[in-house]
């Protein structure tokens, strides 16, 4: 469960009465419960009193139906209202091919499951990272422009996700894009930082070298990880913003 998805999780849970269903990497369903209570738990966000509404599913996102048996999988599209797609490889070195299973393939998926015995609405998290940085000025309309102009092998399949995500929408399914600033960081005051995350990385970096990259005219888009999940969660509830794209940024 990455640093957003446990503060999704954790808001999810407080906003609302659902059984949450969270797609898990592990052995058993003991194991994937465990995974997930000490996730909420590192964040200070773990209440045992939300406990039962947890649904740990056995599964990966690269391989076909998440690893789901066709049953199971079956038995998921019966049970499900809403999709909440935040899984992803997050990773700025590999390229495109290694990350498409996980991150496209994944997004495919949770179409599928979209669509099946009855069509669910999807919330999904992209980044802003799908636009060109050059850009000066984006707004949540401005179409994406070709995926050619982006390095960055996790933004384009970012791209390519929000381009199925699209298509399924002209088709009837109901989709809502979120994204998220680049640099997400823990609630302001917290002492809890993020220790895989790349700005925190680069902070101990310039401490270790006693050094600092950029140039004066640098800038960073910094967004506190508690509003970027209330607001995810927030909006995800309410049916008048649906069908939406929303830029979560400072």
């Amino acid at each position: 469960l990455g640093f957003l998805g446990t503060y999704l999780l954790s808001e999810l849970l407080k906003q609302t009465e659902a059984r949450v269903y969270c797609l898990v990497r592990a052995s058993t369903l003991a194991e994937a419960m465990e995974r997930l209570q000490i996730a909420l738990s590192q964040r200070g966000l773990w209440d045992k009193q939300y406990g039962h509404r947890i649904e740990p599913l056995l599964g990966d996102l690269q391989h076909v139906n998440w690893g789901l048996s066709e049953k199971k999988f079956a038995q998921l599209a019966v049970k499900i209202d809403v999709i909440c797609h935040n899984g992803a490889w997050v990773n700025h070195i590999y390229p495109y091919d290694i990350l498409k299973p996980a991150n496209v393939l994944g997004t495919k998926t949770v179409l599928k499951l979209a669509s099946t015995t009855r069509t669910k609405p999807v919330h999904y998290i992209s980044t802003i990272s799908v636009f060109s940085a050059e850009l000066e000025k984006v707004m949540a309309d401005t179409p994406l422009q070709k995926p050619e102009i982006l390095v960055n092998g996790y933004a384009q399949t970012k791209w390519v996700s929000e381009a199925l995500l699209q298509k399924a929408k002209e088709r009837g399914v109901p989709v809502t894009v979120y994204r998220p600033s680049r640099l997400i960081v823990p609630p302001p005051f917290s002492a809890k930082a993020h220790a895989d995350d790349i700005f925190q990385r680069t902070l101990q970096t310039y401490t270790q070298l006693g050094t600092i990259g950029g140039t004066a005219e640098s800038e960073e888009n910094i967004l506190p990880i508690d509003w970027a999940s209330r607001a995810v969660v927030t909006l995800s509830t309410q049916p008048q913003a649906h069908n939406k794209k929303y830029h979560l940024v400072h």
